[in-house]
């Protein structure tokens, strides 16, 4: 059975906290400053055959589901909409899934929990159904993981700390794209 595994940092924001907001940035433009931390959201995906389990190892959250179709219609979480980026946009369809997460921070705690937990989401499924993304395409997905399926607002730093580490300036323009 196959099994993968996947981390990312958590991010302190410096400056421009806000800026990141489309609200925002595609009236203004912005720019946002922030430095990964050494907190981290770690993924661990295992196939395992007839049921498909999310779990949280930090919050005690589990949901277990006999199918995809129940799995994608019954939950909304990030697991679930990670999950349903790769059915819809790779065909990925497997018979069975454990999907297990541990985030080193509450949400909530200021440190993008919500965006480094997607990050690490995406790597980890990426990895699992052998679907190659870089950098930049990685931060794109997770944002619209997270933003347009989950539904989670809030802005797009995060995802850029959480995939490159390190201190990170990011401008955003008001076409949405970022450098």
């Amino acid at each position: 059975m196959r099994k993968t595994r996947a981390r990312a940092p958590m991010r302190v924001s410096l400056a421009g906290g806000g800026t990141d907001l489309e609200e925002y940035f595609s009236l203004f433009g912005g720019a946002s400053l922030n430095i990964a931390i050494s907190r981290y959201a770690n993924v661990v995906v295992e196939e395992v055959h007839g049921f498909f389990e999310f779990v949280g190892r930090d919050t005690g959250f589990r949901e277990i589901y006999s199918n995809i179709s129940d799995a994608l219609d019954g939950s909304k979480t990030l697991f679930a909409a990670c999950l349903s980026f790769f059915s819809s946009v790779y065909g990925a369809n497997p018979s069975g899934l454990r999907i297990v997460a541990h985030v080193d921070c509450p949400q909530g705690a200021g440190l993008g929990a919500s965006s480094t937990l997607t990050v690490a989401l995406v790597k980890a499924m990426a990895r699992f159904f052998d679907v190659p993304l870089g950098d930049y395409d990685l931060v794109r997905v997770a944002i619209s993981v997270e933003r347009e399926i989950a539904g989670v607002p809030g802005g797009h730093q995060d995802h850029f700390a959480a995939v490159f580490g390190g201190i990170n300036f990011i401008e955003f323009d008001r076409s949405g794209s970022s450098r």
